[in-house]
């Protein structure tokens, strides 16, 4: 571990000092990564960023200084290798296919039901309020029914939104026979009786090509740059001296 973090070490500083030899300026870059972090984490002002920061027991200009010196690594690496990397058409339709399922977005649906569970009860007088919940789905609407009868412990008659494969199989399997605004029979899982009602559903579409088409090259290209940085920084500590103090 000692030996992997020296060499860690060494090619951080081998990159920054070539890196400063561009004379990047990264200003801009350090006041958008404030501002995300700010966003992110509901900060009002930078003092409350310092505050923060200070809590970590970091002081805020050396955090300064580390990101952007980051920020310039980033950019000397993206100069020297990234720029320099060519993802052609072909390569970025080919990702496209091969990883369909990643830019499919899944089926979703939205279910009322009536639950009944298991425990506290018998057998016998559970199956009676089934029968009478039954008897009394096919003269009253489904949400009155179930307001009297679940026992959901949030007291709602909302199951929830779920994507495919979110569900307990027996459950999502009678859901997706359903149409909008059915419900189905009693459905049984290891704890509970379900009757399940289908209020929303939207069918799994796929995002088109062209709107991540430029987020697939980018991946690419990050792939092809990280299978060529090392040979790169071996380069760099060529023409490099660099002593280390036992």
């Amino acid at each position: 571990m000692k030996k992997t973090l020296l060499n860690t070490l060494i090619d951080q500083k081998v990159l920054l000092s070539f890196a400063r030899e561009k004379n990047y300026n990264v200003d801009s870059d350090f006041e958008m990564i404030v501002k995300n972090i700010k966003k992110q984490y509901n900060f009002n002002s930078d003092e409350e960023l310092k505050q923060a920061i200070a809590a970590q027991g970091i002081e805020y200009e050396r955090w300064k200084e580390f990101t952007k010196d980051e920020q310039m690594i980033h950019r000397y690496i993206y100069e020297m290798i990234g720029s320099k990397i060519n993802i052609d058409n072909a390569a970025i339709m080919e990702y496209y296919k091969k990883n369909i399922k990643q830019y499919t977005v899944p089926m979703k649906f939205k279910l009322n039901c009536i639950l009944l569970n298991k425990s506290g009860t018998t057998p016998e007088a559970i199956e009676e309020k089934k029968n009478t919940i039954l008897n009394e789905l096919k003269t009253t609407p489904f949400a009155d029914v179930a307001k009297k009868y679940t026992e959901l412990p949030s007291g709602d008659i909302l199951l929830g939104e779920f994507k495919e494969g979110e569900l307990n199989k027996n459950l999502e399997k009678a859901a997706l026979e359903l149409s909008l605004n059915s419900f189905s029979g009693w459905v049984e899982t290891d704890t509970s009786w379900y009757i399940l009602q289908l209020i929303e559903r939207s069918e799994s579409q796929l995002i088109e090509y062209q709107k991540v088409r430029n987020d697939i090259e980018e991946r690419l290209r990050e792939e092809e740059q990280a299978k060529k940085i090392d040979g790169f920084i071996q380069e760099l500590k060529k023409d490099s001296h660099i002593k280390i103090y036992e």
